[in-house]
C-alpha cells in the first residue's frame, strides 16, 4: 500500500522518458494519453496482486486520489435502495430521466466517489437524475452479491415509481458486464426493461479469451496475465463461466437496446466484440462504438479528453433516441436526501 505513491511517481518519470526517447506506443497518443496508461499499468499490476485483506484499504486509497468535477451545478444527495446505497446526482432543470450506475474496478475496487467526475458529467448532460450504487465488492462479499445489490436497486426504482421507460442501466468495466447481468435477472424475474442500457468497455468474460488479450497488451493498462487473480477473487469456488458474471454466455433474447463501447487498443477488445456479436444474433438493437485508440474504460480515466467528449456526446444521443420523452415530462422521481 505505502509503495503506491511511490510507484505512481516513478512510472510517470519512466513514462515521460520513453516517450522522449521512443515516441508513444500508439502514434495517435498525447503526452496524458500516454503517461495515463503507463502509471495505470504499473498501480494495477500492484493492485491486482495484493492479498485479498488489504483490497479495504487499497479502496480507499483509490477513492481518496478521485478528481471530483461539476460541484457546484450538479448535487449530490443519498438514498437506502432498500438497503443498498446510493448516491443521487441531479441537476438543475434535469427532466428526471434516470440513470442507474454501476461502477467499475473488477468486482473488487470502486465506489460511487470513485466514478463521480463521470457521473457528474453524464448527469448534467443526459439531464437526468443518477443513481450511483454501493454493491457489495469482493473478496469479502463473493459473486453473486454485487448482481444481487443491482437487481435490489432496480427493483427498488420500480417499486418507487419510476417508469421503466425512462430508466437507462448503465455501469464501466465490470459494472459493465454487471448491467448486462442485471437486465438478464430482470428479465428472468419478469420484471419490465428500462429503456435502454449503455455498457463501457464491459469485462463480458472472465475467463479472459480472445486474441486482443496477447495482442494489445503494449496498448492498454490491464494486466492480462494476472486477470485469473482477480477471478478467483470475484467467483472463490464458483464457475467463472456461470452466465451471471461471464454474460458472453448468458440467454440475451429479450433485452432492450444497448450501447456498447471498447477500446481499439484494450485487450478486452475481443470478448466484447463476440458479445454485441452474440447479443445481435438474439435480436437485440446494439449500437457498438470501438474508439480506435483508446484504452480500457477511456471515459473514466480520461475524464475531459476528446474521445471521452465524443464518448458522452453519443450516450447523451442514444438516450435521448431511447428514453419515453413523453412519460419523462410528467412522472415524478423518488425523494432523496442531501448528502
Amino acid at each position: 500500500m505505502l509503495k503506491l505513491p511511490y510507484i505512481a511517481v516513478r512510472e510517470l518519470v519512466f513514462s515521460l522518458w520513453r516517450r522522449v526517447r521512443f515516441g508513444p506506443v500508439d502514434p495517435a497518443w498525447s503526452w496524458r494519453t500516454s503517461t495515463v496508461r503507463d502509471v495505470l499499468a504499473a498501480l494495477t499490476d500492484e493492485v491486482i496482486a495484493v492479498p485479498p485483506w488489504l483490497i479495504p484499504f487499497v479502496n480507499r486509497f483509490v477513492a481518496s486520489g478521485t478528481p471530483m468535477s461539476l460541484g457546484r451545478v450538479v448535487r449530490v444527495g443519498k438514498a437506502d435502495l432498500d438497503g443498498v446505497y446510493a448516491e443521487v446526482l441531479t441537476r438543475p432543470e434535469a427532466d428526471l430521466t434516470t440513470v442507474l450506475f454501476l461502477h467499475g474496478g473488477a468486482y473488487v475496487v470502486g465506489s460511487p466517489k470513485f466514478v463521480r467526475q463521470i457521473t457528474s458529467w453524464l448527469t448534467w448532460s443526459l439531464r437526468a437524475r443518477t443513481f450511483a450504487i454501493t454493491y457489495r465488492l469482493a473478496p469479502r462479499h463473493r459473486f453473486p452479491a454485487a448482481l444481487d445489490d443491482s437487481l435490489t436497486a432496480y427493483r427498488w426504482l420500480l417499486d418507487h415509481g419510476v417508469d421503466p421507460r425512462t430508466i437507462v442501466i448503465m455501469g464501466d468495466s465490470a459494472g459493465g458486464g454487471l448491467t448486462v447481468a442485471t437486465l438478464v435477472a430482470a428479465r428472468d424475474e419478469g420484471l419490465p426493461m428500462p429503456a435502454a442500457a449503455v455498457c463501457l468497455s464491459p469485462w463480458t468474460d472472465l475467463t479472459a479469451t480472445g486474441g486482443t488479450m496477447e495482442t494489445n497488451v503494449a496498448t492498454d493498462y490491464l494486466p492480462a496475465g494476472k486477470i485469473p487473480h482477480a477471478v478467483a477473487m470475484v467467483v472463490g469456488d464458483a464457475d467463472p463461466t456461470d452466465p451471471r458474471v461471464s454474460v458472453i454466455n448468458a440467454d440475451l433474447t429479450g433485452l432492450p437496446p444497448l450501447q456498447v463501447f471498447a477500446g481499439g487498443n484494450e485487450v478486452l477488445l475481443d470478448s466484447i466484440t463476440a458479445f454485441v456479436d452474440k447479443a445481435r444474433s438474439a435480436d437485440v438493437e446494439v449500437d457498438f462504438v470501438v474508439e480506435p485508440h483508446m484504452y480500457h474504460d477511456w471515459l473514466t480515466v480520461l475524464p475531459g479528453g476528446v474521445a471521452s467528449m465524443l464518448t458522452v456526446e453519443r450516450i447523451a444521443d442514444f438516450v435521448q433516441a431511447k428514453v419515453d420523452r413523453t412519460v419523462v415530462r410528467r412522472q415524478r422521481g423518488p425523494r432523496v436526501v442531501d448528502a
